[in-house]
């Protein structure tokens, strides 16, 4: 009987630390710009952040990549938290003028007694209230959209993956590499690499075929072809950098095919190909309901202090949307990831907060 290796609990923590110090960093940058505190005090933090995440790495290769990654991820986060915050501040200003000049309408006093100045903000606030809403209201959702988006990625080529999808890479790798020896340990040669509808495109050609992994070519009893396994997976993928990369089927980024000792009379039901090609959306769907979902609820901490009506639909919209993202993977077989919707801690303390207003 074939007994896949169970990945380890210090392999699968890698990618849940990685998780959990991409939060706390995030929420370090967010203070320290959005309460000016100084550089040294948010170095300081950040700095203790990496090193607890580097001493707790078990992964080598995980661990390697981490650090400059790290710090890169903690200067691009000061940056664009540097410009939300200068726009958000801004637009604060901006609306305050506006529902000034809007009480002096509503009290029937005269307009005309504002001040003129050279700063748009001092005159003709109600016009320019407008105009700069619209176009700082833009800005502000750019920005939102790179934060969310943003991830520490070292130096991996025109891949340029994300440390969280890395370590979970090389434990996917471990483990389905630990799958072949206990296999070939265990006495097994003919192995069937089993089909399953949300395969890539990359690995379709190669599921639900007889492999030998000791690299043999023939033909079984029944007929049925057999060729060496290291043809699924040793199969190289070149960049237009040049760089080169082992990225075959069952070994390669990300695989999740298993392998099945053949027996005489069991074959695996091969699933149709339009099959495989709309489960293969449905996880493009459920990645992008994810983004989605991380996107609101970092507006909704990032306007909590400036436009608290705008931060409570966001949490609305968040909640919404995670229904629909729950609904949807229960309704098509797909795990739901709670680190792939994580943002800035507290989120709820802010939400239960506006409710007792």
């Amino acid at each position: 009987m074939n007994e896949l290796p169970e990945a380890s609990a210090k392999e699968t923590s890698d990618a849940v630390l990685i998780s959990k110090a991409q939060t706390k960093l995030k929420e370090i940058v967010e203070e320290c710009v959005r309460l000016e505190r100084p550089m040294v005090e948010l170095v300081s933090k950040c700095d203790s952040v990496i090193s607890d995440l580097l001493d707790g790495l078990k992964n080598a290769d995980t661990r390697e990549k981490t650090k400059g990654a790290m710090q890169d991820y903690v200067r691009e986060l000061y940056a664009r938290f540097t410009a939300l915050y200068s726009a958000l501040r801004k637009m604060s200003v901006i609306l305050k003028a506006q529902g000034s000049v809007k009480r002096l309408k509503k009290d029937g006093l005269p307009v005309e007694g504002i001040p003129l100045s050279k700063d748009p903000l001092s005159y003709n606030m109600e016009a320019a209230a407008q105009i700069d809403f619209t176009r700082y209201h833009r800005f502000v959702r750019e920005e939102l959209y790179r934060i969310v988006e943003l991830e520490p990625r070292p130096d991996y080529g025109e891949r340029n993956i994300n440390l969280r999808l890395i370590a979970e890479l090389n434990v996917r790798y471990e483990t389905q590499t630990a799958m072949i020896k206990n296999l070939a340990e265990q006495g097994e040669d003919l192995v069937w690499i089993d089909p399953h509808a949300n395969c890539s495109a990359r690995c379709e050609p190669w599921q639900g075929k007889l492999y030998s992994i000791s690299g043999k070519t023939g033909k079984t009893a029944e007929g049925i072809p057999y060729r060496p396994l290291r043809d699924a997976t040793d199969v190289r993928v070149t960049t237009k950098s040049g760089r080169t990369y082992l990225n075959g089927c069952v070994t390669g980024f990300g695989c999740r095919h298993k392998l099945t000792p053949y027996r005489p009379g069991n074959k695996p039901v091969m699933i149709p190909a339009d099959v495989v090609e709309r489960q293969r959306a449905a996880e493009e769907k459920q990645r992008a309901l994810e983004r989605s979902i991380r996107f609101q609820k970092e507006k909704a901490i990032a306007l909590r202090g400036f436009d608290p009506e705008g931060a409570k639909a966001a949490r609305v919209k968040a909640k919404k949307l995670t229904h629909i993202y729950r609904r949807f993977s229960a309704a098509r077989g797909l795990p739901t990831v709670p680190t792939r919707t994580r943002v800035l801690p507290g989120e709820d303390i802010y939400a239960r907060n506006a409710a007792k207003k």
